[in-house]
């Protein structure tokens, strides 16, 4: 039998369920192509493989496998790869070549016991050699743990963040309960950590493992679905079929975790529901805290005629109510479309509270949206999380400095976009509230719901016990605009008015997929810069109903870095499939409260957040790292370890651009999953454009998705808890 050692190169064929390979293998005799068993793989990793060399008719000679085990590299290709892979930050490409060209293949050893040889090699000072030596010093016992996981089945990026999480108690953590790894490292799921499970020896069925499952298939109805809870017998059937075990073994489990209190039952009309035990206390909270606020009631005399105020701002009959009832009500909502008033009646409310010199606190749920409300009202305006004053726990838990214990100081809380507030962070704000204060809820139901778990805004209209304006007179409209008009239309159903000259909304026909790439090209790159005088990455965004198609983000990505910020001489870093080039524009795709960031004071604070955009404005290829100017003027470094939570966002998903408003738009329009193609999404694509909206594409894709008012039920019961306080505390 033969042992041959190298590196993947490139994964042609794998088979997920048995590891089955085909891959491309370089070795220091050349490259071949490998057939068999391999753990999970992943570009560069190093591996020993025995087996033989066979000849296959069609693809010629081949390595065939029989086993397969992940080494420290050997070769100079290796140890290439493996210095510049990031795990040893200050050394790149361009330097891990020049080390192991002039130590040879025993370049680590060598650095390991004389770091100041590294001197020998030009561009490489004391300095930098003290940094290089330290890292490989303090990641002498990393490498063999990131070994020992490479031997699990994880891949190297896998490895790296486990370890960072666990450091040296990894190899004892995970042995031990595989399954803590789904909540406490990113992009790890209930399938790979079971794989490790199993392999380590867990039973089947085994309470351990019947348990993690189910957390594991409520947790991914919270994500995918944005539940609160799943129906006894959905979640007894998913999980039973997933672990491919009786639903008698399931039903043991829930009950025994139900009676500890790690899980929740209750019923709505008849049928049993379970919960995870956080989101039914967050429902239980916010439900209870806004039934105490309302029963207390406020100043139901107030009038607006009573107010002396020099208030500028127009209002009409509709208008005035509105902000009235905000005075007299504990709990107001102010829901509406487009151009309908809402921004209008917060500025009211806002001028209104200085003269009675009542405080009002602005918030909202992403930093674009606060910032947007900052501008329109001229007081400060937060980040709910930040109006909380959050900080990251070392288990990488959030605690908040404002509760119930040390609430907000504020006589109005007025929460702007609220559609987009899940159930988890609405209980945290609500906790902070005393019961004193009055809050206010604007947004529009019509658009798309929360990220997060829950149905906050529609639930708390829903119930109908919180005071609710409708607002459904357009007021922002410029006569030479179709935006708001087709904002409407579109909300009832109707095609909207496209292509009227003078006007602002357009749609330009293409016959495919590739044809509709091609356009949209064109129209960022040249055509609307040139007829607008738009700048091409920071006044145009390009918003796609999903991630996957040649009209996809991840291929108009491509095809827009190539033609807004292609190849030249500018810095840039490879990582994992994509390319970063300073000038490129990206968006922060995780919430990450611990990354450092100097703000436009230069003060250093702490906390990047999903949906966070703006530009790389430097690159150090050597060490791996790249720096980020946020559209707010926020600077951030990012390091290998991190970089993955970035993404390209010339075009980026309808979904993540709630909250976010951008001079022009151009939205692709083709065919895609029904349940997708929606009213409620096309109409929030829009509403995200200031000045110009262009569609490309199939009319009659448009008309389908105009026709499709499907909205996706979301398992929430915040509406039902809400009338059963409201029937503990008596007559509201």
């Amino acid at each position: 039998m033969l042992e041959i050692e190298g590196i993947i190169n490139s994964i042609i064929y794998r088979n997920e369920e048995n590891g089955y390979t085909v891959a491309r293998f370089e070795t220091e005799d050349g490259e071949i192509t490998v057939v068999g068993p391999l753990p999970a793989t992943e570009i560069n990793k190093n591996f020993v493989l025995c087996g033989e060399i066979v000849y296959h008719e069609r693809y010629g000679e081949q390595f065939k496998v029989e086993t397969a085990r992940i080494s420290m590299p050997k070769t100079k290709t290796g140890i290439i790869k493996y210095l510049s892979s990031g795990l040893i930050p200050h050394i790149g490409k361009i330097t891990a070549k020049k080390i192991v060209n002039h130590l040879g293949e025993n370049a680590i050893e060598i650095i390991e016991e004389d770091p100041y040889k590294l001197l020998e090699i030009k561009g490489i000072g004391k300095k930098r050699i003290k940094k290089i030596a330290e890292s490989l010093a303090s990641q002498k016992n990393s490498r063999e743990i990131i070994l020992f996981l490479q031997e699990m089945g994880f891949t190297i990026g896998q490895a790296t963040r486990i370890y960072m999480r666990y450091q040296e108690d990894t190899i004892e953590e995970v042995t031990r309960d595989p399954y803590r790894l789904i909540e406490d490292i990113r992009g790890i799921g209930f399938l790979i950590a079971d794989r490790i499970a199993i392999q380590n020896g867990v039973a089947p069925d085994s309470e351990f493992r019947i348990y993690s499952a189910i957390k594991y298939t409520l947790g991914q109805a919270s994500i995918n679905n944005g539940d609160c809870f799943l129906y006894t017998d959905d979640l007894v059937v998913r999980t039973s079929e997933m672990l491919g075990i009786p639903s008698e073994s399931v039903q043991r489990v829930m009950l025994l975790k139900i009676m500890d209190g790690s899980l929740v039952k209750d019923s709505i009309n008849g049928r049993e529901l379970i919960y995870y035990e956080a989101l039914y206390n967050a429902e239980d909270l916010v439900a209870t805290r806004l039934i105490q606020s309302i029963h207390l009631k406020k100043n139901e005399a107030f009038e607006l005629k009573d107010i002396q105020v020099d208030h500028k701002l127009e209002l009409d009959i509709k208008q005035k109510s509105a902000v009235e009832e905000v005075f007299k009500n504990k709990v107001t909502v102010i829901t509406g479309g487009p151009g309908t008033g809402k921004t209008t009646i917060i500025k009211s409310v806002v001028d209104i509270a200085s003269a009675i010199e009542n405080k009002v606190v602005l918030c909202a749920p992403t930093g674009r949206a606060a910032k947007r409300l900052e501008e329109s009202t001229g007081i400060p305006a937060s980040t709910i999380h930040r109006l909380l004053k959050y900080t990251k726990q070392d288990d990488g838990y959030l605690t908040f400095e404002h509760d119930r214990n040390n609430p907000i100081s504020g006589d109005i809380i007025i929460v702007d976009e609220a559609s987009m507030m899940d159930i988890e962070i609405t209980a945290r704000l609500v906790d902070a509230i005393p019961v004193s204060s009055s809050i206010v809820f604007v947004g529009d139901i019509d658009q798309l719901p929360s990220v997060g778990p829950g149905n906050v805004l529609r639930d708390i209209i829903e119930s109908g016990y919180a005071k609710t304006i409708t607002l459904d007179t357009i007021y922002r409209q410029d006569e030479d605009s179709n935006i708001v008009t087709n904002a409407h239309l579109i909300n009832t159903g109707l095609f909207p008015k496209v292509n009227e000259k003078g006007k602002d909304f357009f749609f330009i026909r293409t016959g495919s997929m590739k044809h509709t790439a091609d356009t949209i090209v064109d129209l960022v790159k040249r055509r609307l810069p040139g007829f607008y005088g738009y700048n091409s990455v920071e006044d145009i965004q390009v918003l796609s109903v999903m991630k996957r198609s040649l009209v996809g983000t991840e291929e108009l990505n491509r095809y827009l870095q190539s033609a807004l910020n292609p190849e030249t001489d500018k810095k840039e870093i490879e990582f994992k499939d994509e390319v970063y080039r300073v000038g490129d524009k990206i968006m922060q795709s995780v919430n990450n409260y611990s990354m450092e960031y100097t703000d436009e004071y230069g003060i250093k604070q702490e906390g990047v957040f999903n949906g966070d955009m703006g530009l790389i404005t430097d690159i150090d290829a050597e060490t791996g790292t790249l720096v980020i100017r946020f559209d707010d003027g926020r600077i951030s470094k990012y390091e290998k370890t991190n970089i993955d939570e970035l993404m390209l966002s010339y075009a980026i998903t309808i979904h993540k651009s709630q909250g976010s408003e951008f001079k022009a738009v151009v939205i692709p329009i083709m065919p895609g999953p029904y349940m997708l193609m929606t009213r409620n999404l096309i109409y929030t694509a829009i509403t995200r454009a200031k000045e110009l909206v262009v569609l490309v594409g199939d009319e009659q894709v448009l008309k389908r998705m105009i026709d499709n008012n499907t909205i996706a039920e979301r398992n929430s019961s915040l509406a039902y808890r809400m009338k059963v306080k409201a029937e503990l505390f008596g007559e509201i």
